[in-house]
């Protein structure tokens, strides 16, 4: 597959929930604005890395549920 799905790189692409929870706390205590635009960012590129396979679909739904 070619496109932004191949490309993707990073704890989305692999998955990795606890990454993805430690920069959710350091972006909040930081910039509550910050944290607003990972959390658009990061469900786009969850659903991208389901689309792309390099997670499974439940993956990605775990992901998105962590950043709401």
């Amino acid at each position: 597959a070619r496109g932004p799905q191949a490309a993707l790189t990073g704890p989305f692409a692999r998955g990795d929930h606890g990454v993805v929870a430690a920069h959710l706390r350091a972006i909040d205590e930081s910039s509550p604005e910050v944290a607003a635009i990972y959390r658009a960012i990061g469900m786009r590129a969850a659903e991208m890395a389901d689309e792309g396979g390099h997670i499974s679909p439940e993956e990605s739904e775990r992901l998105i549920r962590s950043l709401k």
